[in-house]
């Protein structure tokens, strides 16, 4: 078994879908916020960004 640490042990656990994280959508409470009380555009980190939906969702509304 791969240690936590490493990138094999993040593999696996993504490709046979152990990530109980992955919702196959960008965060609900992201979502509602952005359409709520859109912050003002400019440069944005997503930390664990796991697959990407929450950078895709950003990026599509202007956000670098």
């Amino acid at each position: 078994m791969a240690r936590v640490s490493t990138p094999d042990f993040w593999d696996g656990l993504y490709a046979t879908g152990g990530d109980g994280w992955e919702l196959g959508a960008p965060a609900p409470p992201l979502v509602d916020f952005v359409e709520r009380t859109p912050p003002p555009r400019g440069r944005v980190a997503v930390l664990g960004c796991g697959r990407g939906h929450d950078a895709r969702f950003l990026a599509a509304r202007g956000y670098d």
